[in-house]
Formats: structure tokens, C-alpha cells, sequence
């Protein structure tokens, strides 16, 4: 929040937040979470996440976590090891990534969403 007004943390949340909001319609009941954030990741970027998996779990039969994964390899999420000279990949947890890195990985989801066309809010 700058001078009282509603700052974004990028364009696409504005644009996300100016979609939402009309959607809405006389009577629709709201509700919120808000926390103050620095650079690390936020329960309701993850929250949001993970009901967008959900939602896509619902509508396309894929598992949560095949979803999920789809998510974090579209979004670079990808830690890469070597271990006894083995290469090993890793997927990143949402609960180490900075706020950029999930609102990529919303980006995403939402992406994964048009491609099975699931509109997610």
C-alpha cells in the first residue's frame, strides 16, 4: 500500500485482481486473507496455488501432485544435484520460493488451466 492506494507486486496481479473483481456480482460475498510480505513466499500465494491445483485435479482427473509437478517444471522449479556421481532432480517446495517464483508458478497454473480449458479466477 502506497498513500492509501492498493500497489501490486506485477502487472499480472493487477490484472488478476481487475478480472476478479468483474466477476463479481451484487450480493457475492468476499473473503480475504492479507498479510504484509517481503520477498519471501506467502501462505496465500500458496494457498492460492494449491486450491487452483485442486480445481484442475477436479476438472481433468490428473492427481494433485502430477499437477503440481507440471506447475514446478513450467516454472523452473527444478533443483539440480549431484549426488554419487548421479545426477539427481529435484522439485523445488513452494514453501523456499521468493514471492516472484510463485507468482510465476499462479501464472502457471493458470496457463495449465486455458490448455485443458479451466478457467481459473
Amino acid at each position: 500500500m502506497v498513500n492509501g492506494k492498493l500497489e501490486f507486486a506485477s502487472a499480472a496481479d493487477q490484472v488478476r485482481y481487475q478480472r476478479f473483481l468483474a466477476t463479481l456480482k451484487e450480493g457475492d460475498i468476499v473473503e480475504e486473507f492479507t498479510e504484509v510480505c517481503g520477498n519471501n513466499a506467502t501462505v496465500a500465494q500458496i494457498a492460492r496455488i494449491h486450491a487452483m491445483l485442486r480445481e484442475l485435479s477436479a476438472y481433468t482427473g490428473h492427481g494433485f501432485e502430477e499437477l503440481k509437478a507440471m506447475v514446478k517444471e513450467r516454472t523452473g522449479l527444478v533443483v539440480h544435484k549431484i549426488e554419487e556421481e548421479k545426477e539427481i532432480y529435484e522439485l523445488k517446495s513452494f514453501a523456499y520460493c521468493s514471492r516472484q517464483e510463485l507468482s510465476q508458478a499462479i501464472d502457471a497454473c493458470i496457463q495449465l488451466g486455458e490448455l485443458f480449458n479451466c478457467q481459473l479466477a
